[in-house]
């Protein structure tokens, strides 16, 4: 079991001259070494069952700027974890919808964000398939968070 610090606003050391946070992530590639990439989904696993109050966790948010996410909203990795790979909104629907969110890298800082109700979202797998999935409610706004 790996955990790994969370990189916050107020802590971070730049790359480049710019935090890892504020950089673009990159698309991971699909003939990346699958031992290295299920390294860091478990990493990325423990690292969010670590923290209590976290549902989803990006990978730029440990200091690694790739486009992979992890997603538990019941927290329960063995039902409903999802792996986000190269995650892309292709569309937004219903209505708009504004709520409180906060974000482990922000640490004691929330904010309204206002989100659509209905999202389609593409995506890599842990297994690199393509997947387009349809979302809605709290799914949709945690899935866009990440």
């Amino acid at each position: 079991m790996t955990v790994r610090p969370i990189l916050t606003t107020a802590g971070i050391a730049p790359r480049n001259g710019k935090s890892v946070l504020l950089q673009a992530t990159q698309p991971l590639r699909r003939d990346l070494d699958k031992e290295r990439l299920g390294l860091l989904l478990r990493d990325l696993v423990d690292t969010l069952l670590a923290h209590p109050i976290a549902i989803g966790l990006s990978a730029n948010q440990v200091g690694i700027p790739l486009s992979v996410a992890v997603v538990s909203l019941s927290r329960d990795t063995s039902s409903d974890l999802t792996v986000l790979i190269n995650p892309e909104v292709l569309g937004t629907s219903g209505g708009r919808d504004r709520k409180y969110e906060s974000c482990m890298s922000v640490p004691g800082v929330r904010g309204t964000v206002e989100r659509r109700q209905k999202a389609r979202v593409q995506h890599l797998n842990e297994e690199l398939d393509l997947v387009t999935t349809d979302l809605s409610g709290f799914t949709a706004r945690a899935w866009m968070h990440e």
